[in-house]
């Protein structure tokens, strides 16, 4: 992917988003039992040469924003460090200027993370 210009945001920050939504859409993905349907997809671009987005998507069942409003994990461990992804995600989005939206459409949960490439 070209840049239109250097960015001014850190590589583990860049990390963190990608990591964080990647990690989240495969969990998910395992979890379903029809195997054919487990796949993922994560499409990253630049807009107005001013704000890099994330999306990541992944087929479900049903739609998690309704059993699930707030994504709370649902891991049994939940105790220790998880549950924190997403959170990590909208902190380092607003770092940046930028957000993380959470949607389903059509059986597919989309996280789409931007952030601003020049924020100051």
């Amino acid at each position: 992917m070209e840049l239109p210009h250097p960015i001014e945001i850190d590589q583990v920050d860049i990390c963190a988003i990608l990591s964080n939504q990647i990690d989240n859409a495969f969990e998910a993905s395992q979890q379903l039992s029809d195997t054919t349907k487990r796949n993922v997809s994560v499409k990253i671009w630049v807009k107005n040469d001013s704000t890099l987005f994330f999306r990541v998507e992944n087929y479900v069942d049903a739609d998690p924003l309704i059993s699930n409003p707030n994504l709370q994990t649902t891991k049994a461990d939940s105790q220790e460090l998880h549950g924190l992804g997403l959170q990590n995600i909208a902190d380092t989005a607003k770092k940046y200027g930028g957000a993380l939206r959470s949607s389903y459409q059509d059986h597919y949960f989309v996280s789409t993370a931007f952030v601003c490439l020049n924020p100051f």
